[in-house]
C-alpha cells in the first residue's frame, strides 16, 4: 500500500501494525459532506425513484411475495462481483434437482448469499443490526463451501490485505488490523441504530463504505457489506420490503466501485461515491418498479387462466405460493396447501396444462415442475423496459 497515495484528506488514518506493515483505519461516520449541486441532484433523484418503487410496493396485495425473488437476484449479482456464478433459476431448483449442483458446483455458494440474506431480512424485523447479527449472517454465508476454514461467524484474527499480490506489500489496499476490528465496528453499529439528519441513501453510502473499509472477516466482507446495504434501505423505511437490487449497478461497474472505494480512503472523495452510489440506486429503483409491475401482471394473467366455472379455489393461492417458490413438487405443493398428494396431483397437472408449470426432469418418478415464467422476470439475461 503506497502511503504516498493518502492525502491529508483521507477518510481515516495509516498506522504501523504489529507486523510493522502500513494499514487504514477509517474515520467515525459520519464524515463532512460536500452539498455540491451534482450530488444533491443524484441523492434527490435516487431518493425520489426509492420512493416510487415503495409506494408500488405499498400498494401490491402482499409485497413480501415478490421478496424471496428478489433476494435470489441480489444473491445472484452480489456474489458475480466476487467472481462466483449461479443463475436464479440454478438457485430456484438447487434442492429438488441433485444434477444441478454437480453442473453448478457454486451454486451452494451463492445459495448461502441468499440464505444469509433471507435471514437478515426476517431478523431486522424484530432485531436491530448489530455485531452478533452480522456474524450470524457471515457464519451462514461461509457454512459448508468455500471460507469455512475461514472462522465463519468471527471476525478475523489476522491482517488483511487487498489486492492480487500476496505479498502485503504490493497491495492495492490494506484494511483495520485485527486489534481495531471490535471498536471500528463497535461505532459503525452505533452509526446504524442513530438517525441523524442525512437522507438514508447517504447514511447507506457511509455505511457501506465504513463497512468495505473495515473488512473485518478473513472471507466474504464484500457480499456480507452489501447485504447490510439493502438491510439499511429497509431498516430505516424507505422500502417496505427488499424490492431492489443494488448489486446489479456494482457488478456491472465493478472497477468503478472498487475505484470509488479507494479513492474515499485516500482522498477522502465522498462526493464522488455519493454520486456514483445514489446513481446505481436510481437505476436500480426503476428496474425493480419495472419487474413489479410485470411480476403483478404475470400474477394477474396466470389468475385468469385457471378461472373457471367449478375450478378448485386451491388454484389461485397455489398460484401465488409459485411467486414465492416457483419450483414445486407434489409433495411440497401438498404441504403449502395442507391437502393430500392425491388432491395436489391434479392441481400441478392444471397449471402444466395452462402453461404455468412445466416439469423439469423428465423423470417419471420425483418430478419437479417449474414456473418458467416467474423465473424468467428474474434472470439477469433478461432487460426490463425501463
Amino acid at each position: 500500500m503506497r502511503i504516498e497515495d493518502f492525502k491529508p484528506t483521507s477518510a481515516g488514518k495509516i498506522i504501523l501494525n504489529l507486523e510493522g506493515h502500513y494499514a487504514f483505519i477509517p474515520n467515525d461516520l459520519p464524515p463532512t459532506i460536500s452539498w455540491t449541486s451534482e450530488l444533491v441532484s443524484a441523492v434527490t433523484d435516487a431518493t425520489r425513484r426509492i420512493g416510487e418503487l415503495a409506494g408500488l410496493g405499498r400498494k401490491l396485495p402482499d409485497p413480501r411475495r415478490l421478496v424471496r425473488m428478489f433476494l435470489r437476484r441480489e444473491a445472484e449479482l452480489s456474489s458475480r462481483i466476487e467472481n462466483t456464478f449461479a443463475r436464479v433459476q440454478t438457485m430456484v431448483l438447487f434442492e429438488d434437482v441433485p444434477k444441478v449442483e454437480r453442473e453448478t458446483p457454486s451454486v451452494r455458494e451463492v445459495d448461502n448469499n441468499f440464505q444469509s440474506l433471507e435471514f437478515a431480512v426476517q431478523s431486522v424485523e424484530y432485531r436491530p443490526v448489530t455485531r452478533s447479527l452480522i456474524k450470524e449472517m457471515h457464519a451462514i454465508l461461509l457454512k459448508d463451501v468455500r471460507g469455512h476454514d475461514k472462522t465463519p461467524g468471527q471476525f478475523r484474527t489476522v491482517q488483511a490485505h487487498i489486492g492480487r499480490s500476496s505479498d502485503i506489500k504490493q497491495a492495492r489496499f490494506v484494511p483495520v488490523p485485527p486489534h481495531a476490528i471490535e471498536p471500528c465496528m463497535e461505532q459503525l453499529e452505533k452509526y446504524l441504530n442513530t438517525r441523524d439528519n442525512l437522507p438514508t441513501v447517504i447514511r447507506a453510502a457511509l455505511a457501506h463504505y465504513q463497512f468495505e473499509a473495515i473488512h473485518p472477516f478473513a472471507d466474504g466482507n464484500g457480499r456480507i457489506g452489501r447485504v447490510l446495504l439493502l438491510l439499511q434501505l429497509v431498516n430505516e423505511g424507505v422500502l417496505p420490503a427488499p424490492l431492489l437490487n443494488p448489486s446489479a449497478q456494482l457488478e456491472l461497474r465493478r472497477q468503478d466501485y472498487y475505484d470509488h472505494l479507494l479513492a474515499v480512503s485516500q482522498t477522502g472523495d465522498w462526493t464522488n461515491w455519493i454520486i456514483f452510489f445514489a446513481q446505481g440506486l436510481a437505476t436500480e429503483a426503476m428496474d425493480a418498479a419495472t419487474r413489479v409491475e410485470k411480476m403483478e401482471a404475470l400474477r394477474l394473467d396466470y389468475h385468469a387462466r385457471v378461472r373457471a366455472p367449478r375450478a378448485s379455489a386451491l388454484l389461485p393461492k397455489l398460484i401465488d405460493e409459485l411467486f414465492i417458490s416457483p419450483s414445486v413438487t407434489v409433495k411440497r405443493v401438498a404441504e403449502m396447501l395442507d391437502i393430500s398428494r392425491e388432491s395436489a396431483s391434479p392441481l400441478i397437472d392444471r397449471l402444466v396444462r395452462h402453461q404455468i408449470l412445466r416439469e423439469v426432469t423428465g423423470q417419471q418418478r420425483g418430478r419437479v415442475y417449474l414456473a418458467q415464467g416467474v423465473v424468467d422476470l428474474f434472470s439477469t439475461d433478461a432487460n426490463p423496459d425501463r
